[in-house]
């Protein structure tokens, strides 16, 4: 039997830029399948095969997790066949240092998720408008990411999960810096209980120098901490991190906020966080919304 995943993923041509051989090990056979009169779960998964044109029905789909409002991403990937929406509707950073305060605007930096089959989503992430004001001020649409999410486990049960995220960034923007630009994060969950979950991420990132056309090498983490409380508010906290390999500079910011589902698929949300050194941005605030169909 063909494999769903092969069979899908590779009609996705950055999926080939991407995915190693090994992330496509996993296959699912038609004799593996329980056979149910009823769509169902089995053994705490939802049932296979499910793809994305073959979406799993809304009475099995998982709970709504998102990889907004938080730096790390969550390693749980969007039920096969289903859209989901991310976006910070409002993002404001400010930067002071002896040279002049920078201050950066994003309105509607969405990203546009779809549910491939049962351990991989497709991204694209837009930012609709990017306003960059220091000594002089650029603005207009901002960069395209692409990116995959290949949960490698833990997507239906258990207290550990994990991911891979391969990302490319389009120059489509005059505000950018007019590069391509790639990295990978690993985020891994650790869910205490049903209501408290704990991520690390970390990932390597390969950047365009500032002063040349060459590429340097950034490695980027956080960790954020949450809990859910009466099924519709889930404060969190958070840290990030970065260090450049060109600069030689490491910048850090902590930071929280809330998230608040006002239904099950449609939740909104709003954090903030601060600069821990000279060399990190000040302060963030920003407000944003998720849903998904």
């Amino acid at each position: 039997m063909k494999n769903n995943k092969e069979r899908l993923l590779g009609s996705l041509f950055f999926l080939i830029l991407f995915c190693p051989p090994a992330l496509l090990s996993k296959h699912v056979f038609a004799d593996d399948v329980p056979e149910v009169e009823e769509e169902e779960a089995v053994d705490g998964d939802i049932a296979d095969p499910y793809d994305l044109f073959d979406p799993v029905p809304a009475s099995l789909m998982r709970k709504m997790v998102t990889d907004r409002p938080t730096f790390v991403d969550s390693p749980h990937t969007v039920d096969a066949g289903h859209f989901q929406f991310e976006t910070s509707l409002v993002d404001y950073e400010k930067d002071v240092t002896t040279g002049g305060v920078t201050e950066t605007l994003l309105v509607n930096q969405m990203n546009l998720k779809m549910g491939l089959n049962l351990d991989a989503d497709a991204q694209v992430i837009v930012q609709s408008y990017k306003s960059v004001k220091s000594t002089s001020t650029s603005a207009g649409f901002g960069d395209i990411n692409l990116r995959l999410k290949f949960n490698i486990f833990g997507n239906d049960r258990g207290h550990f999960a994990g991911a891979l995220i391969p990302f490319l960034k389009l120059p489509v923007s005059r505000v950018g810096n007019g590069s391509f630009e790639g990295g990978l994060y690993f985020p891994v969950e650790w869910k205490a209980s049903e209501n408290w979950s704990f991520i690390l991420m970390l990932g390597p990132e390969f950047m365009k120098n500032a002063a040349d056309s060459r590429f340097h090498f950034e490695l980027a983490g956080g960790a954020a901490l949450s809990t859910t409380i009466a099924d519709s508010y889930t404060p969190f906290a958070e840290y990030r991190c970065r260090y450049n390999g060109e600069s030689r500079v490491y910048t850090s910011n902590v930071g929280g906020g809330l998230v608040y589902a006002i239904l099950a698929n449609w939740n909104v949300d709003a954090g903030f966080d601060l600069g821990l050194n000279s060399s990190s941005s000040d302060m963030r605030f920003y407000l944003g919304t998720s849903f998904r169909i």
